[in-house]
């Protein structure tokens, strides 16, 4: 799949990220941007690398803790390193300045947090996300409406932020999901100045199931010291004190999987030579430590540059330093530049190399990644007066071997008369990125092309697509079309609470226009159910419709239940979670299956519907070291049946050992 598509069909159905480059707090917000900015042409060898092809940011992100949450509102910290610790630097400068806080929880070029705002009340506050991207949210264009409008602001990447005073700031997401910024904190900056922050402490879905975050008074509120949810989990942070300095994260703990023990994750943190903090290692549960070096942090070179890990596996890195080009300004910029990896001891080690452009001079520049199997080549677009807004998005890709291709084309939408600039140079108004067109040929596949159309201003305005077009082959005749409706559009309760990415109606046709497939969806609004299906209507014939009902039920803060009642006189279909996790599925007839979900959201026991059953036993890492089999009982009897002896017992072990 296509990126465009790819990042649209997120914002449909979950949350919609797209990239900007607004000027940002202690960085240009040209090449020096952390994170990962989905719309910039990256590339990856391995599940936790990104490489911006655009910038030479290297993103490791690295999820230590996860449990799943209801309606999907998960527990998730994250551990991310960004190798853009240095700002761009004009080439008249004699020394960069290090945009990184250098005395990070877990190191320089290390972030875990929950969310962070800067500037929170300011007009242009920047919001900086778990992954270290930062997004300038400005003052929203009039034709938002929305009240109190001199409080509110606006992301390129369609994001709603109110700051009025006296309120602790908030972010929504268009999924419904609000993020309240409570915690004030003072974080030490490189230069020996600080900066005074206000980082996230609630994360509230529209059904209300929230999480809560809670910092650590004896850090000054600098550092986490607990995170809880509405359903009484817990994640527990340790950390070790550096005097007035700020504490280094010592554990992580949560509860094992049977909730008699903690699961311990620990990290030791050490100083360079000037006292700023590295990340050194990090030890799982179940498993030897990964190992971290870095350049030695003379003349601002702080990098990573080897890490080892519980697997004996070796990944390296390289850097260089690279002249990049916004219009005629020359800036100086790290770039990583070579790739080693060594999977196994006494193994050969496989080698990447990027190259970069300089992007002077022209409307678009081309990085490549040679690779130990392929190559890949990434176009980006370079800085053009006209079209300041496009610069750094992806408009090309190419495999080596020939075996694929993309490019894509892009539109945009003004969402601020406030202009920006960087360095001097004029980045014109705050305007949203919004894909036009992708086309991607595989080889021994049809060539799919696919444009994106914003026919209604009203909705256009909030980044989302009303029409899709899929055009094969080459040919300027369309072989199918999909109309998008959003429940917003005709509840303006939905509007209210920012819930956009809700479909209501989705229409497949054919190039000539005639209608395949129709599906409309109703949702809830009403407290605890905002959100939730309701109805779901299927065309069979012209003017005759299945339709499905959906009944939620949510007896505590962990349980819910959906009620299907299909078509005709099918019967009812109930599905109900737990933690988090499926727990009973069952048809109009029978049982399909039962499970039963620990608090921290491990399957312990499963039984189907003849009445067989499994126990599963974990260790700390939560890989499985035992399979118990049962034959048929009755546990749901009272008093329930002693279950009988297992026939059948399965052991697991993991390397390594």
């Amino acid at each position: 799949m296509n990126k465009p598509w790819r990042s649209l069909s997120s914002f449909l159905f979950l949350i919609l990220v797209w990239t900007g480059v607004p000027e940002l707090q202690a960085q240009s917000g040209i090449f020096d941007r952390a994170g990962i900015i989905p719309d910039r042409g990256s590339y990856s060898s391995l599940p936790e690398e990104s490489v911006d092809l655009f910038s030479g940011n290297l993103t490791l992100a690295y999820r230590d803790i996860f449990l799943p949450g209801k309606n999907g509102l998960n527990i998730e910290v994250w551990r991310v390193y960004n190798s853009k610790i240095l700002q761009d630097k004009l080439s008249s400068q004699q020394n960069p300045t290090v945009q990184a806080y250098p005395k990070s929880m877990i190191g320089i070029g290390w972030t875990m947090h929950m969310g962070i705002v800067h500037n929170a009340y300011s007009s242009t506050p920047v919001i900086e996300f778990p992954d270290g991207r930062r997004e300038t949210a400005f003052p929203p264009k009039s034709a938002y409406g929305w009240t109190q409008l001199n409080y509110c602001r606006i992301t390129r990447d369609f994001l709603k932020y109110y700051c009025a005073p006296g309120n602790d700031p908030r972010l929504y997401f268009p999924n419904g999901v609000v993020w309240t910024f409570g915690n004030i904190a003072s974080l030490p900056l490189a230069n020996g100045s600080s900066e005074t922050v206000y980082m996230v402490t609630h994360i509230e879905d529209p059904q209300g199931n929230y999480i809560d975050i809670e910092y650590d008074p004896v850090d000054n509120l600098r550092s986490i010291k607990r995170i809880t949810d509405s359903m009484d989990r817990e994640v527990r942070f340790i950390s070790t004190a550096h005097g007035s300095d700020p504490r280094t994260l010592a554990e992580i703990r949560i509860r094992n999987h049977d909730d008699t023990h903690d699961v311990v994750h620990s990290y030791s943190v050490g100083s360079f030579l000037n006292g700023f903090y590295r990340l050194e290692s990090y030890t799982p549960p179940e498993l030897p430590s990964t190992t971290f070096e870095y350049n030695d942090g003379q003349s601002n070179n702080f990098e990573l540059t080897r890490m080892t890990s519980s697997y004996g596996g070796v990944l390296e890195y390289s850097y260089e330093n690279h002249n990049f080009f916004l219009n005629t300004t020359q800036l100086d910029s790290k770039v990583v530049s070579q790739k080693r990896i060594t999977f196994n001891p006494g193994e050969d080690t496989q080698v990447w190399n990027y190259t970069y452009p300089t992007y002077q001079g022209v409307s678009s520049g081309t990085a490549t990644v040679q690779g130990p199997e392929f190559s890949t080549e990434i176009t980006s677009y370079a800085y053009n007066s006209q079209n300041a807004w496009r610069m750094g998005l992806e408009t090309a890709r190419a495999v080596g071997d020939g075996s694929s291709s993309s490019s894509c084309s892009w539109t945009y939408h003004e969402v601020s008369d406030t202009t920006w600039s960087s360095f001097g140079v004029s980045m014109g108004k705050a305007r949203g990125p919004l894909a036009s067109s992708s086309t991607t040929s595989l080889t021994g596949d049809a060539t799919l092309r696919q444009d994106f159309l914003y026919l209604r201003d009203a909705v256009k305005k909030f980044g989302l697509p009303t029409k899709v077009s899929v055009f094969v082959n080459g040919s300027p005749i369309a072989k199918s079309h999909k109309e998008l409706t959003y429940f917003w559009e005709g509840h303006s309760s939905y509007l209210g609470k920012f819930m956009l990415s809700f479909v209501d109606n989705m229409k497949d046709k054919s190039g000539s226009g005639a209608l395949l497939r129709e599906a409309t969806s109703s949702y809830y609004e009403e407290t605890g159910k905002w959100g939730a299906i309701k109805q779901v209507q299927k065309l069979k014939a012209p003017s005759v419709y299945y339709t499905w009902g959906y009944d939620h039920d949510n007896p505590n803060p962990h349980y819910v239940t959906t009620t299907i009642d299909g078509p005709g006189s099918g019967g009812i279909s109930t599905v109900s979670s737990d933690y988090g996790l499926e727990r009973e599925a069952s048809a109009p007839t029978y049982l399909k299956y039962r499970r039963q979900i620990s608090k921290y959201s491990y399957v312990r026991f499963e039984r189907n519907q003849f009445g067989g059953s499994k126990g599963y036993d974990y260790d700390d890492l939560g890989r499985l070291t035992s399979l118990t089999l049962r034959n048929e009982w009755d546990d749901d009897c009272d008093p329930p049946q002693t279950p009988p002896a297992p026939f059948l017992t399965i052991g697991y072990t993991w390397r390594p050992e």
